[in-house]
């Protein structure tokens, strides 16, 4: 089976994920699996998806 990778960007100041380019953020890259958990993880922690 093959790997499908996600990304999301991350502007830690203002606590956002993103799954568009935003201006000031981090890029996180990650197998699907691993990817989802993260960012639940980010939102249980305070972040908002925008």
């Amino acid at each position: 089976m093959k790997s499908r990778w996600k990304q999301a960007w991350l502007d830690e100041k203002n606590k956002i994920v993103s799954f568009h380019c935003i201006e000031d953020s981090r890029v996180y890259r990650a197998e699907e699996t691993h990817f989802w958990d993260y960012i639940m993880g980010l939102t249980r922690s305070g972040y908002r998806i925008q």
